[in-house]
């Protein structure tokens, strides 16, 4: 980059004797300004922090392609030590050689391997009669009597933005006070100077159409500012790079806060396919949008949200994805009965189960966990015996209706049947007892005698189970009717709403 035009004369350097200003310069009359490195940067170069630090500048004089003001530094700082006996020091340096702006600041910096010798008595000019000047241990620039600095770009704000412009800029550098002239590329824009180091603009509009990358410089009466990365504001189509909220129902209704760049100007948003209800600009960064319903998905479906401007529509990428979930279907609940008190794994499986909230057997919330292969796993809790409970699940989408597979059948557990005696002459079953467990209370029950003759059956007797579940009963069988010798089937069957329950013991003929 080109600071001012220098030639062969422009710069001035005398070891040890200082010379007369350039012609129309009487000398520099301005404040000094000192040309150190900041003591935290300089502690980070040395790597200890122990104060204070000493710095020792050899002046250099003039960069010819900047017109900066260059020295070598070396850096000193010692640390001391205590304890008991006492305690010792430490000293630790640097050497760096350094490039400080008009103003005294620092513009860049390279470490050395050797220590600079001093110049007590040097002094350069450069050909707008600044001088730079060796003072003791120190180097100090003088500006010229009515020097101006050309202005220098360091830093934006924001570094990117919609094609559309209206962005508020912040420029930062120095030789802001005179300014005449702001441009992005080749366009000019309104500006207004806060101080020598700071100028607020706005955006203005892409002046072509292939989101280039601009300069952002600023003239004055002495020239213009170099260019560099620092000054560089890329025109970006809209681009999404975050959402507040991942996922909603299909139904639409989800309020989204999107993040982005390039957002000023845009003309419409979308879920995939579909337009939002309604979406506002914040700013070049953020819009706000509530989600449309999707009447075409049936399962759940990740889709990218996009903005559009007049420029067209920005890369989709996985940061601006966004699901529609559907009510959840179970297909089957494994197993689908267990006891009444609970503790029954089951296993749920279906599909848009994903984003669970909430699963309920019945009217009891239970708590779930998700498998893998995208099934649920949890416990029943305790229930009512031969109730047939819905299982629903509440995901972000909706509830599933809780027919169908979705269901548990609690059972009072395993029914059993004892018969005393379980053996005996074929000669007569009398005084033959039986009893029963696990039955629904209340049930109405029937006892049978298999005579394991065709189809033949005896009715032995018939009761109520207790309030536990439990019976008890006794009836006989004729010698004529008990059948062949061996083994035979005394069974006790009950019915609660739709559910049979059978439960047989053994009687043996001898």
């Amino acid at each position: 980059m080109i600071r001012r035009p220098f030639g062969a004369a422009a710069l001035v350097l005398v070891g040890a004797t200082a010379l007369v200003a350039p012609a129309g310069v009487a000398g520099a009359t301005t404040g000094t300004i000192a040309l150190t490195i900041p003591a935290g940067l300089a502690y980070s170069l040395i790597g200890h922090a122990c104060t204070p630090v000493q710095e020792i500048v050899t002046a250099e004089g003039f960069d010819p392609t900047t017109g900066f003001s260059t020295a070598n530094v070396a850096m000193y700082t010692t640390c001391s030590g205590s304890g008991k006996g006492g305690g010792g020091h430490a000293t630790y340096s640097a050497t760096s050689g350094a490039m400080w702006d008009d103003a005294g600041t620092l513009y860049s910096l390279e470490p050395l391997y050797s220590n600079p010798s001093t110049g007590p008595t040097f002094t350069a000019y450069d050909s707008y009669g600044n001088e730079e000047y060796q003072s003791g241990w120190n180097t100090d620039l003088q500006w010229a009597a009515g020097f101006v600095p050309i202005p220098r770009v360091t830093g934006l704000s924001v570094t990117a933005g919609s094609t559309a412009g209206g962005e508020a800029e912040t420029i930062s550098g120095s030789g802001f006070t005179n300014a005449t002239t702001v441009d992005f590329g080749s366009t000019s824009v309104s500006f207004t100077v806060v101080n020598d180091n700071t100028i607020a603009v706005t955006t203005p509009q892409d002046a072509v159409t292939a989101n280039p990358t601009v300069d952002v410089t600023v003239s004055s009466s002495e020239g213009t500012s170099s260019t560099s990365t620092a000054d560089q504001f890329t025109y970006t189509l809209p681009t999404v790079t975050g959402l507040s909220v991942t996922d909603g129902p299909a139904t639409g209704g989800t309020s989204l806060t999107i993040s982005g760049v390039g957002f000023l100007g845009a003309t419409a948003v979308d879920v995939g396919t579909v337009a939002v209800s309604t979406f506002t600009v914040v700013n070049d960064t953020t819009i706000t949008a509530t989600t449309a319903a999707d009447t075409a998905i049936t399962d759940n479906a990740t889709l990218d949200v996009s903005v559009t401007s007049t420029a067209g529509t920005g890369a989709t990428s996985p940061s601006d994805q966004f699901t529609y979930v559907v009510p959840p279907r179970i297909t089957a609940v494994t197993p689908s009965s267990g006891p009444i008190a609970g503790g029954t794994t089951i296993t749920i499986t279906g599909a848009n189960l994903a984003y669970g909230t909430q699963l309920m057997i019945s009217e009891d919330p239970v708590p779930f966990s998700y498998n893998p292969d995208g099934s649920i796993s949890a416990v029943t809790p305790p229930g009512e015996a031969y109730e047939s409970m819905p299982v629903t699940l509440t995901t972000v989408g909706g509830t599933n209706d809780g027919g169908g597979a979705a269901q548990f059948t609690y059972t009072q557990g395993t029914p059993s049947v004892a018969v005393s005696p379980n053996s005996g002459p074929a000669s007569a079953l009398t005084g033959v007892y039986v009893y029963g467990s696990d039955f629904v209370p209340g049930e109405k029950l029937t006892v049978t005698y298999a005579t394991n003759v065709g189809t033949g059956k005896i009715t032995l007797c018939k009761t109520v189970a207790d309030t536990v579940g439990n019976f008890s009963c006794s009836g006989t069988v004729k010698a004529k009717k008990v059948g062949p010798l061996g083994d035979h089937i005394v069974a006790v069957t009950g019915k609660h709403g739709k559910i049979t329950d059978i439960a047989t013991g053994i009687f043996t003929l001898t």
